[in-house]
């Protein structure tokens, strides 16, 4: 503790005489960084809302100064800022993308309406469902996210993650049946009817983005409860809007 508070103070004094934008970013990250593993978590949370504004450049080291913040928020047990700043680096910075989805922990509702209170757009927000959807639940955050930013790109990630999960449930049951299990469902349990109907009403509205991924999840799902018909009908429409867009057709 004696050494680091000697390491703050003349690091304190030298930041006062660097002129690169640079360097600056850096001395305020370290000092961020010795304050967190000294635990002086209140100390950290002070500097980074005095200092967060003057990174003025999307760069690596602003948002594992934002990650070290959100691991001191988390220390001294305030949730909901710790996971809006976990969020902040997920939806900007790649290479700390699987490290700000570990450290995004939901848990009481309180820190979760704290969390939304922090966000300053409706990207923000998108986001933190998005989160909220892959730690916890996709289909919930699905019907929410959906019903705030229908054409969210945000939304796909949450509606593969659903699908694959079915597919999972379906492998298991089909199983169980192969070995005469006690506890084999139906085809349409495991889809389930909210599920189902949640994306094949998405799918319908063909509002959300990429509309051709949600008629082919319910195509998909169709075929899981081998409903043939319906799931040909919905693959159909999938390949007619898939030809529609350049992207997908290239």
């Amino acid at each position: 503790a004696e050494t680091v508070t000697r390491l703050l103070a003349g690091s304190e004094t030298q930041l006062k005489g660097v002129q690169d934008q640079f360097l600056k970013e850096r001395y305020r990250f370290q000092r961020l960084r010795l304050m967190f593993y000294d635990e002086r978590f209140a100390e950290a949370e002070q500097y980074y809302s005095a200092n967060i504004k003057s990174f003025t450049t999307e760069s690596s080291v602003k948002y594992r100064f934002i990650s070290a913040a959100a691991g001191a928020y988390y220390h001294d047990k305030k949730q909901g800022e710790a996971n809006y700043l976990s969020s902040l680096v997920f939806g900007h910075f790649a290479p700390l993308k699987r490290s700000a989805y570990l450290s995004f922990r939901p848990q009481e509702d309180a820190d979760w309406k704290a969390s939304l209170a922090l966000a300053k757009s409706e990207r923000e927000k998108a986001v933190l469902w998005q989160l909220l959807g892959l730690r916890a639940d996709e289909l919930g955050a699905i019907e929410k996210l959906y019903a705030m930013a229908p054409t969210s790109n945000l939304l796909p990630l949450l509606l593969v993650r659903e699908v694959n999960k079915t597919e999972r449930d379906w492998s298991e049951n089909e199983f169980n049946r192969k070995y005469n299990a006690k506890d084999v469902r139906s085809e349409a349990a495991i889809v389930g009817k909210k599920r189902l109907a949640l994306i094949k009403r998405i799918a319908d509205e063909k509002k959300a983005w990429k509309p051709y991924l949600w008629l082919l999840s319910v195509g998909h799902l169709y075929a899981l409860m081998s409903d043939t018909k319906s799931a040909l009908a919905y693959l159909d429409q999938a390949a007619q809007l898939v030809d529609k867009d350049q992207d997908a057709a290239g």
